[in-house]
């Protein structure tokens, strides 16, 4: 299916949503949360779609109770997996094709768990085994080929019990190792989830995707020549399968944009079409290996029965309290060692002041987001399976042809929004970009070389003439000070208050600034005033705050003692380490 901007283009098909005022098929649109009509603008809002399919199933159980009436039908019960077979009463079945255990037959009287559509077998069995087996002696030298070779002969068709999904999807997304939560938002479509209490999801997963173009209307024709499965899951169950599907297609967009694996997100599928369908499905399990091949378009999967796990750490604050005032200390060693200290002073200087430092960051981490309290390991659940290439098997003139032409699944991917200025809308987050990392360390270097950018613009940039000793107190306050400042104002802020690009209709994106500055925020805080009622009038930064009120507080500061005095001398203290910085003397 094609996808733009967000939109899914392509024919009607048997399950879609159609536009109320011209019947033609209406497609969601992420980023305005309807569904969209392409040939009249028409909206459908969700909740009206949800009804829509309603209707279309309350006709479609109709159809299948008539149809019924028409066919012999009996069910197996498995005593060992519990599996449940729907079949033809004249069918000859013996085992359980998925564990090998004896079934108690019975008669089939509920539709309970009879699905709406069907994708019909489009491969028979023997060409399934000849698939298999073709496959298998390409891959001899490999230890899963040469076990599934010798029990081929074992594959079993079987309709498996599927629901597909199609419809939007909202996540909450939290970054473990910062406070905020972002929602993000997108449309699952042709998404199927097995139904199988003892089945293998991942295994099966390998053998999609389906030819969508195939669904039809479920009738109990189907089943004819096939056992069709039942199915066996309860709605939790379900409801935690297809959390994981979808966390699958949105977790390395999700990880991408908030840049950490360390990320919980929270799937919302209320307002998504579940609808139950039957696919067709040949199976196999050697005991060490699974094999599932698809009978719609002779894709194969073959998995081991174990699966691994990827681990990675995620660390405590207090270790990054620590780890952060040794990165600080050894740069205030470098830093003395450049203006030639010796070690005794250095020593000396690192005893009083590390423990300090070291108070200060641990505080600063321990208050600035939702850390864990130790080290804790995390894991993927990673699956190796072996999978078949190609496109699909079609019929050409009668005969079975594998075609050059892939299927694959297209998700499109999610959107995060926000709410800006009452409206929920869509962004576009980043946290760390080149341009805002070098504003970070311009920043630093600007302040810890401010005397001696003011000493070069005093002395006619006269770098020979430059003095570093005069500013070497500087140097130490900064280094104090800075640490703290680029932790919790930059680093820690790097993750609490990402840069924010509004997603135009256009596909651009425009830098979003708030209109209330975080720094201005802290600083001003004690200053504020009621909000201006004034309409069409264009709020800036400072407009919520008593600009008379902060120029007295300035005021005070350089007149009023006896803290006025304290001002006046830093000032003076500074004029003259830049006179000194910039290689003047005092005759």
């Amino acid at each position: 299916m094609k996808v733009e901007n967000g939109k899914q283009l392509g024919k009607a098909k048997i399950y879609d949503i159609h536009c109320p005022s011209c019947g033609a098929p209406a497609y969601y649109d992420i980023k305005s949360h309807f569904y969209k009509c392409h040939y009249c603008d028409g909206k459908v809002q969700v909740i009206k779609a949800l009804e829509q399919h309603k209707g279309f199933r309350n006709i479609q159980s109709q159809k299948m109770t008539e149809s019924r009436t028409h066919f012999d039908l009996q069910k197996a019960e498995c005593t060992g997996c519990g599996a449940e077979l729907v079949f033809e009463k004249g069918d000859a079945l013996a085992n359980c094709a998925f564990c090998g255990r004896s079934l108690v037959r019975g008669e089939f009287l509920s539709l309970e768990g009879i699905p709406e559509f069907v994708v019909p077998f489009s491969i028979t069995k023997d060409e399934a085994q000849n698939i298999l087996i073709d496959w298998c002696k390409k891959n001899r030298l490999k230890k899963w080929a040469r076990q599934v070779l010798k029990n081929a002969d074992k594959l079993t068709g079987c309709y498996l019990p599927y629901v597909v999904l199609r419809g939007p999807v909202k996540a909450s997304v939290h970054r473990k190792e910062s406070r905020n939560e972002y929602e993000c938002g997108g449309f699952i479509d042709n998404v199927f989830i097995n139904c199988s209490k003892n089945l293998d999801n991942l295994l099966l997963d390998g053998m999609e995707p389906y030819d969508i173009d195939g669904l039809k209307e479920f009738d109990f024709a189907y089943v004819a020549g096939h056992q069709l499965k039942v199915r066996d899951i309860d709605g939790d169950t379900l409801a935690m399968r297809i959390r994981g599907e979808i966390n699958e297609y949105y977790d390395p967009v999700i990880e991408k944009t908030v840049e950490t694996k360390a990320v919980y997100t929270e799937i919302e599928t209320n307002e998504m079409l579940h609808m139950p369908v039957s696919l067709p499905v040949y199976y196999l399990d050697t005991g060490d290996y699974m094999v599932a091949v698809n009978g719609q378009t002779g894709k194969i999967s073959v998995r081991s029965s174990s699966s691994k796990k990827s681990y990675y750490l995620i660390s405590p604050w207090w270790f990054k309290g620590i780890l952060s005032a040794a990165v600080v200390f050894a740069l205030l060693f470098l830093s003395m060692k450049f203006f030639g200290a010796n070690l005794e002073t250095i020593i000396a200087i690192a005893l009083l002041y590390v423990p300090f430092q070291l108070i200060v960051l641990l505080m600063v981490y321990k208050n600035s987001g939702k850390y864990e309290n130790w080290f804790s390991l995390d894991y993927n659940i990673t699956c190796k399976n072996s999978t078949s290439k190609g496109g699909p098997y079609v019929r050409e003139g009668g005969k079975l042809m594998q075609s050059n032409k892939q299927l694959s699944r297209t998700v499109p991917k999610p959107v995060f929004f926000m709410d800006i200025e009452g409206k929920r809308t869509p962004v576009a987050i980043k946290f760390k970009s080149f341009w805002r990392i070098m504003q970070m360390f311009s920043a630093v270097a600007f302040v810890i070389f401010f005397p001696v950018i003011l000493a070069l613009f005093f002395n006619g940039f006269n770098f020979r003439k430059i003095e570093f000793i005069p500013s070497s107190l500087w140097f130490i306050l900064t280094l104090l000070v800075l640490p703290v400042i680029l932790i919790k104002g930059w680093w820690i802020e790097l993750y609490n208050r990402p840069w924010i690009f509004i997603l135009k209709e256009n596909g651009k994106k425009k830098r979003y600034k708030p209109v209330k500055h975080p720094l201005l925020e802290k600083l001003f805080s004690g200053f504020k005033v009621g909000k201006s009622s004034k309409k069409g009038k264009k709020r800036t930064a400072e407009s919520n705050y008593d600009k008379k009120a902060i120029a007295k507080f300035f005021l005070k500061l350089l007149f009023k003692p006896p803290v006025c005095f304290a001002v006046w001398g830093a000032i003076a203290f500074f004029c003259i380490m830049v006179y000194y910085t910039a290689g003047f003397t005092f005759e």
